[in-house]
This record gives structure tokens, C-alpha cells and sequence, in this order.
């Protein structure tokens, strides 16, 4: 979303930005003016607007063939009932060890996928990737590796992977908390952003 509050930020001069980065948890959206969040946190006690939408989007390396798994296989990956990729797709020619790749409890996106699958998997084999930049980088590197990002960080880095059930859950929100109601340039530049993500 970098490029898009920046083209806001020119539009309206009168708002400045400074971003910090922080693991969901440690978000406080009473130290800041605008807090930016994917699904609704558990508790909201301030304002909330939604910019947009997005989906959970399974990955894997662009080598690796598997293009569709069922709801069941990716819960047994993340699991750890399922180890090597030919146990899946035996004709695919894949013969790897699975790295399967998700985020530290907490996060946006690790929520959104345990919701999605049926609750946190208790793996320790799982990678943890510290953000969805990670997770790409990760996933874009090693033919063996999956894993999930929502959808519009898609690149031709990483494959989409069709998953039942998955693919038709709903767009998830994403949401900018506030700890006051914003007004004047501040109003003005989140319409702007809203308007500029759903393009």
C-alpha cells in the first residue's frame, strides 16, 4: 500500500507520513493517527472504515507443478501429517520435502489462515516469515516451500494455488483504525486511499 499513501500524501500535502511497522499485537491505535489492519481485530474501541477488500491466497514456487489441492491436503501439510510433495501428486514429479512456510501468532494474516483451516497447527516444522514481504522472498526461492499472502501481493515470483472451500470464502476487509474521527485534510486523504484501493 506504499505507493498508493504516497500518491494520496502528494495529493493532499497537508497530511504527512511517517509509517512504522509493527506485529499486530503491538498495534495501538490510540499512539498514532491512522493504524491499518487486514480483518477486524477482536476488540475495536475506537473508529474503523474499511479501504477495501482482500482474499487469502495460497502460494508456491513457480516450479513447483501443484497449481490445486483440496481444503484437506493443505490442512495436513500445515499440520505435518504430509512431508513430501509426491505424497499429494505423485505424477507431478515433485519428490521434495514440503517447507511450509506462516507467520507468528498474532499476525493479520496467520489469524485470517488459522480461521480459514480450522485452527492454529501445532507444527514446529513450520518457517515462520517475520511479514508477507518475507513470506514471498521465502516461498520465491525454494521449489519446495508454500505458503499464503493475501492476494493483491500476488507476483510472478510465486503461483497461486487453488484450494477448495478456500477460494470461496469471503474478501476479508481492510481496515483503518483511528482513535478520533477524522476530519479536514486527514478525512480528505483516507477518502483518497479508499478510492485509490478499489481501482
Amino acid at each position: 500500500m506504499g505507493p498508493v499513501m504516497n500518491e494520496c500524501s502528494r495529493r493532499h500535502p497537508g497530511v504527512g507520513l511517517i509509517v512504522f511497522e509493527r506485529s499486530a499485537p503491538y498495534l495501538e491505535p490510540g499512539e498514532k493517527d491512522f493504524v491499518f489492519r487486514w480483518g477486524p481485530p477482536a476488540e475495536v474501541s475506537t473508529p474503523a472504515f474499511t479501504l477495501g477488500s482482500d482474499e487469502l491466497t495460497i502460494v508456491v514456487n513457480p516450479d513447483n507443478p501443484v497449481n490445486s489441492m483440496s481444503h484437506e491436503n493443505l490442512r495436513s501439510i500445515y499440520m505435518g501429517n504430509v512431508h513430501i510433495w509426491s505424497e499429494l501428486d505423485p505424477v507431478a514429479g515433485l519428490n521434495g520435502n514440503i517447507q511450509a512456510w506462516g507467520y507468528v501468532q498474532g499476525e493479520d494474516v496467520q489469524y485470517i489462515f488459522d480461521e480459514n483451516t480450522g485452527g492454529r497447527a501445532n507444527n514446529p516444522m513450520i518457517h515462520l516469515a517475520p511479514d508477507v514481504k518475507a513470506m514471498l522472498q521465502a516461498v520465491s526461492s525454494d521449489p519446495n516451500a508454500i505458503g499464503y499472502l493475501p492476494r493483491r501481493w500476488l507476483n510472478n515470483q510465486v503461483s497461486a494455488v487453488t484450494v477448495d472451500r478456500l477460494n470461496s470464502a469471503p474478501q476479508i476487509p481492510i481496515l483503518v483504525l483511528t482513535p478520533t474521527l477524522p476530519d479536514g485534510e486527514k478525512k480528505d486523504w483516507l477518502l483518497c486511499l479508499q478510492d485509490q484501493i478499489n481501482q
